[in-house]
């Protein structure tokens, strides 16, 4: 059903951040667009990532979490969004940028403009 393809997903995202957090230099980032209105807010992607880091991908603790940005569209013109099993478009009106960044510890998480 619908939550064990959301904790599928989630698990999914912590195994990104565990992969890909080694990869990055000082000053890289991760960058992981999703949606955020029910029921994709109930993925709280921020928690996941960082509950991630702190098991084993980050022991000195400066991968942290910097916030989100709404994700813009318009600035990726070919893209065209899909669910992965069906194929079909859907709206990304609701959807932000999490910024996840090297050299930078986690505080409050916030919106960046």
């Amino acid at each position: 059903g619908q939550n064990s393809e959301m904790e599928e997903n989630k698990t999914l995202v912590a195994n990104f951040v565990k992969e890909a957090a080694p990869l990055l230099t000082k000053s890289g980032q991760i960058h992981m667009n999703h949606k955020t209105k029910p029921p994709f807010d109930q993925w709280k992607i921020e928690e996941v990532a960082m509950r991630r880091i702190a098991q084993d991908v980050d022991s000195d603790g400066t991968l942290g979490y910097l916030g989100r940005v709404v994700w813009d569209r318009a600035l990726f013109p070919p893209h065209v969004p899909r669910k992965a099993r069906h194929c079909k478009s859907f709206s990304t009106h609701d959807a932000r940028t999490y910024v996840f960044a090297e050299g930078h510890k986690s505080g409050s998480p916030r919106s960046l403009a």
